[in-house]
């Protein structure tokens, strides 16, 4: 019978979480905040799965040139890119502990510029 409070604050990093394991082995996701669909396509991430696991992943889309219709190539969606481990398939992914859920995180540092200021 207590009162309840709860604490609600943004997220510290955007990401993503597998929705679907395709029948190949790469995923599907929906996005974690806000992203620019054309910044993610070829990069590195890591697939976070429920007992700490820490996958290597890379996202990939259709290349431009196969998505031009009549005003030329269109921006690929969050649903189309698909994020690739190197499985051969579903039950191979699903054997590494990934299951729709686990988050997927950018796979970055931080650096410092040339002049070392930021």
């Amino acid at each position: 019978d207590a009162p309840r409070v709860l604490v609600a604050s943004h997220m510290d990093e955007v990401g993503f979480m597998v929705s679907e394991i395709k029948p190949d082995g790469t995923f599907r996701v929906v996005e974690i905040g806000g992203w620019n669909p054309m910044v993610v396509s070829s990069q590195r991430f890591k697939l976070l799965t429920r007992d700490g696991h820490e996958i290597p992943v890379i996202s990939g889309s259709v290349p431009p040139h196969l998505t031009r219709g009549k005003g030329g190539p269109t921006m690929p969606a969050i649903a189309d890119i698909v994020f690739d481990g190197g499985f051969a398939d579903k039950a191979e992914a699903e054997s590494f502990g990934i299951r729709p859920g686990d988050t997927i995180v950018p796979d970055s540092s931080a650096i410092l510029t040339a002049n070392e200021k930021n």
